[in-house]
């Protein structure tokens, strides 16, 4: 039962990470259009 959520955890920190990422680059690319 333990180990569901630190699975959980680890996706959801890659999804945010992911998340920011792809944030910046649209970011990136409406500030050079």
């Amino acid at each position: 039962m333990k180990t569901i959520p630190v699975i959980y955890m680890a996706i959801a920190e890659t999804h945010i990470k992911y998340i920011y990422i792809t944030g910046i680059r649209q970011a990136s690319i409406v500030s050079v259009l």
